[in-house]
């Protein structure tokens, strides 16, 4: 025994420890092979098995030794009382030496809060959302404490590192809030308590509502998709369309309202379809909002807004001698003659009967019954301009042109009193309501039906040589005083700033909606002065844009006072006068307060006004175009004239006259010397088109033929039910890019496409120098210098084509005749118009010699022969595309009779079916002598057979053919034993019926009796 006030050795006899322990034992220690034992007088008694010390499991060893295994790795077996550890030391191996003992009591102490971070409801089970940590010198271990009524069952806890795991998804609705105790225990037992608290966050539900895209035009489809998050799975969603405009009529497909039942994502989504409804609306707005009731009162989500673009009117219209009719949105009259006001005409004029029958039939105007009570989703009631708004009873047309023919419904209509309203009210005539093309007169009441208009806008030319008639726009000298310009900027994107130089007014892609800036610019070119008033006059050709109204034109606020403003749209020309004040205070003028009174216009320049214009497109498509879409005209590259009033222009500069105060000289531009210089850029219009054009001799068939010949052979012959690959190479001639080009494929006698097959495909190098294969084709554009076309950027691809016969022997496929169509985004339809003729052989002749006979068989099998099976090594050069168990390019399927990938007996099914038949005939006579002849010859020559085309490509090489026709011609010739013609010749199936087939191949069910 030692330490304490006893020290010493433990005894080696284990009586006496055992005496020591008898009683007033605090704590023990131990390491499993020492012990030391704490007693309530401080002493402590030591002891140990031996096995490490003395190495006698029965007898205690000395201090120094027993210590030497007490010191490290000592556990305790009691609770402690005191905040201290129990550690060993000792100074020297003498068994004299006192073994001495630190006592360890001292708990854990947290790091960690007593209050966990909050976390949000549905967030996850099983996530970690506590951290306990303790500092203590010694290894800490963490636990829960339990029974302590609060959630710790909810929590597991890792002892190791003390993160705690909620089990559960939090859900705030079940339970707000979770408390539970952590324990940290060290390796002397000592631990320690923390209390914990953990917030759930309530999440609110929420909808989001996106669509497919911002901006559709009319024909395309809009899909709206609902996102929601807290919404119970299966929940009903209510939506709606709405929109200035915006009606049932405007869809095709969906409705206006609806609902949808959320998903296990908590998502659903629903389609619309736009009607591309030939009517002139002008751009519409479109809004999708949600509601979470069928009353649609208790909007949820955000409202998504799209625009619905009024693409149907590049299409659509018709054009009759020197008009161009197109069907306009009402449904009020008003509006309907408002649109038509829009595009450059009015609400259609009928002058005689002739006009009056054209429209009933080129827009199949004819009563519908039942539209009262049913309304129809297109037009059907089509307002016209006749009218008697302005005086009951003088009918006049809208146009203001005389009024030569009417067609009412009867002799004394309109009458005073007609049906369920009063005549004083049915102001305005339209079509479609009495039958067979007679006029009625309405309200104006577009809830009664769906109703339109007719449009009628003139196309009529009175000036076509008005550009040259201005005076011509002159260049800068050094004389010059006063430099006006002009530049036209497109409004409808995002860049208004660069000057267009070539724009599309027509054709593919082309919005006729989109509205352009013209801006007026003026810079001071006399030395040291400033442009103080400005009275200026553009010059325009009224032919190519719609009516140009007061509210079209923005003076610039440089100059802002004493502005005014005069359009004649009949001569084509707009003046506009403006000043600037810009050295008065601001101040109120005419009522409106004037913050700014504009500023001189120096040698740096500025605009003098902007103007909003309208190309009229009914009209521009009158005009005559070179084969690149350039429009030529003589107002064409698009100019304008330009020239200043030499009195009203005005200019300043400083003057000093010696008082010390400011002056200015003045002069107007005649003062100057009124010389006047334009600089514009003019504007190569043109009609946006997307060319495709098939090159060389377009889709070339053959069949290449390996089997019998030292190298492969292309014949013009192609096996009925072959499926034959081939390309044809297209160009854009065009001057705009075609996008997403799409192949499908037109009826064809004799053959079809493969539309799962086919593709089209640009492959090149690009602009980085990066290998791309895409199926879209650059084109062609207007040099932005001189506006000529410039073809280098066009684009060539490759339409790759499967095309399966589907004709019988004897029969000629005809390629030229069409079979693909490509058709890119936006873009006409383009058909093939070239390709070969090719003449089809049986299905079973495998040498294409047009018979099927002993031959084929021979060919079959050589088939055979040169096939490979798969390897069981890997080997990367041998490929099996359909994992039938043979190397693909082992395969000569030109031999392939059942087109099933490999030769197999599978094959002789079909050479049985076509047995001894024949292309080949007889010769006939003629005045050139005796002519070899074939099934397909009045479609094909023999010339025909060999080449076709101009390139060279369609070359074939057609011995086998030729061979076997004068074989067949001559008298020594003997058909084959059993040839449909055959008679008493008992067959593979022991019958003698010819050309039937074996158990196993099409069909024939008996017995083969004759084995091969």
């Amino acid at each position: 025994m030692g330490g304490g006030r006893s020290g010493g050795d433990s005894s080696s006899d284990i009586s006496s420890v055992d005496l020591e322990l008898s009683s007033g034992v605090n704590q023990i220690f131990s390491t499993e092979t020492a012990f030391a034992a704490l007693k309530d007088d401080g002493s402590v008694v030591s002891w140990g098995s031996g096995v490490l010390s003395s190495g006698d499991p029965n007898k205690g060893g000395d201090s120094s030794s027993v210590a030497a295994d007490l010191s490290s790795g000592v556990v305790s077996f009691a609770d402690p009382f005191h905040d201290d550890r129990l550690t060993f030391t000792y100074s020297t191996s003498d068994p004299s030496d006192p073994l001495n003992l630190t006592i360890d009591a001292t708990a854990p102490a947290f790091s960690s809060g007593e209050i966990a971070a909050p976390i949000e409801e549905n967030s996850g089970a099983a996530q970690v959302i506590y951290t306990a940590a303790a500092d203590d010198a010694s290894a800490v271990s963490y636990s829960l404490k339990q029974g302590n009524s609060d959630d710790a069952a909810s929590f597991s806890i890792d002892p190791s590192t003390g993160k705690v795991s909620l089990k559960d998804d939090p859900d705030y609705e079940t339970k707000t809030s979770y408390s539970f105790s952590v324990s940290a225990t060290d390796l002397a037992g000592n631990s320690n308590e923390q209390d914990v608290n953990l917030e759930i966050k309530d999440i609110h539900a929420s909808y989001i509502l996106s669509t497919s895209s911002d901006s559709l035009n009319e024909g395309e489809q809009l899909t709206s998709t609902v996102s929601t998050h807290e919404v119970i799975s299966g929940s009903e969603v209510y939506w709606s369309l709405s929109g200035t405009g915006i009606n049932q009529g405007d869809f095709t497909e969906g409705d206006l309202s609806g609902s949808g039942q959320t998903d296990a994502d908590g998502k659903f989504s629903f389609s619309h379809t736009l009607r591309n409804d030939q009517t002139r609306e002008g751009p519409e707005s479109l809004d999708v909002k949600l509601f979470t009731d069928a009353l649609r009162t208790e909007q949820v989500g955000n409202t998504a807004s799209v625009e619905i673009k009024d693409t149907s009117m590049s299409t659509h219209y018709v054009r009759r001698g020197e008009s161009a009719y197109v069907i306009v949105d009402g449904p009020s009259w008003q509006e309907a003659e408002a649109y038509a006001q829009r595009i450059g005409g009015n609400l259609v004029t009928i002058n005689d009967e002739a006009e009056n029958q054209w429209l009933h039939q080129a827009f199949q105007i004819e009563p519908k019954p039942d539209s009262i009570a049913n309304p129809l989703t297109e037009p059907t009631w089509l307002y016209t301009g006749f009218n008697d708004v302005d005086s009951e009873g003088d009918w006049e047309w809208s146009s203001g042109e005389d009024v030569t023919y009417t067609n009412w419904w009867g002799s004394d209509w309109p009458a005073p009193e007609k049906g369920w309203l009063s005549n004083t009210a049915e102001n305005y005539m339209h079509l479609g309501f009495i039958p067979p093309d007679k006029w009625n007169d309405t309200a104006n009441n577009g809830t009664i039906q769906n109703r339109g208009g007719i449009a009628e806008i003139s196309l009529a030319r009175n000036n076509p040589d008005i550009a040259n008639q201005w005076t011509p726009n002159p260049q800068a000298t050094p004389d010059s005083d006063l430099e006006l310009g002009y530049s036209l900027h497109s409004i409808n994107g995002n860049d208004t700033q660069t000057d267009l130089k070539q724009l599309a007014v027509l054709g593919d892609s082309v919005d006729w909606q989109d509205t352009y800036r013209l801006d007026i610019t003026a810079k001071s070119l006399a030395d040291g002065y400033d442009l103080e008033t400005a009275d200026i006059t553009i010059n325009f050709d009224p032919y190519l844009f719609n009516e140009i109204k007061a509210s079209d034109i923005k003076i610039s606020g440089d100059l802002p006072i004493a502005n005014a403003v005069r359009i004649d749209n009949d001569v084509g020309s707009i003046r506009i006068a403006a000043a600037s004040l810009g050295d008065l205070e601001a101040g109120d003028l005419y009522g409106n307060h004037l913050a700014d009174a504009g500023s001189r216009i120096g040698a740096d320049g500025g605009v003098v006004a902007s103007i909003e214009l309208d190309f009229n497109e009914f009209r521009l498509d009158t005009l005559t175009q070179n084969s690149n879409g350039k429009i030529l005209d003589p107002s064409t590259p698009l100019f304008f004239g330009l020239s200043a009033n030499q009195d009203e222009t005005v200019f300043s500069k400083a003057l000093d006259d010696g008082s010390g105060l400011a002056n200015r000289e003045i002069k107007s531009l005649r003062d100057l010397g009124g010389d006047l210089a334009v600089d514009g850029t003019k504007v190569t219009l043109y009609e946006a088109t997307i060319n495709l054009e098939e090159q060389g001799d377009g889709l070339i068939l053959s069949t290449e033929r390996v089997i019998g010949s030292y190298n492969p052979i292309s014949t013009n012959l192609v096996r009925s039910g072959d499926t034959i690959s081939t390309s044809s190479t297209w160009t854009n001639v065009g001057n705009i890019e075609a996008q997403n080009i799409q192949v499908t494929g037109i009826t064809n006698s004799n053959a079809e496409l493969v539309e799962s097959e086919s593709y089209f495909a640009y492959q090149g190098i690009d602009a980085n120098g990066d290998w791309v294969s895409r199926n879209s084709l650059n084109s062609g554009s207007f040099r932005s210098d001189t506006g000529e076309f410039d073809s280098t950027a066009q684009e060539s691809g490759q339409l790759h084509a499967a095309i399966k016969i589907t004709g019988a022997a004897g029969n000629v496929v005809d390629l030229g005749l069409g079979i693909a169509s490509l058709q890119a985004d936006g873009s006409d339809l383009f058909s093939n118009q070239k390709g070969s003729k090719n003449l089809i052989t049986f299905q079973g002749d495998l040498n294409y010699d047009g018979r099927v006979s002993m031959k084929d068989l021979a060919y079959l099998n050589a088939g055979a022969a040169r096939q490979q099976q798969i390897s069981a090594a890997d080997n990367p050069t041998e490929v099996d595309t359909n994992n039938d168990g043979v190397v693909d390019a082992s395969v000569a399927t030109a031999v392939d009779a059942n087109f099933d990938g490999q030769i197999s007996m599978e094959d002789l099914a079909v050479l049985d079916a076509d047995w001894g038949q024949s292309l080949h005939q007889p010769s006939t006579a003629t005045a050139n002598g005796s002519e070899s002849s074939f099934n397909g010859s009045d479609d094909i020559s023999w010339q025909e057979l060999d080449s076709q085309g101009l390139t060279g490509d369609a070359a074939w090489d057609n011995q086998a053919f030729k061979d076997q026709n004068a074989v067949e011609a001559s008298n020594d010739f003997v058909q084959s034993l059993e040839s449909p013609t055959a008679v008493g010749v008992i067959g593979m199936n022991g019958n003698t019926i010819n050309n039937d087939v074996p158990e196993g191949g099409k069909g024939d069910s008996q017995d083969e009796s004759l084995t091969l």
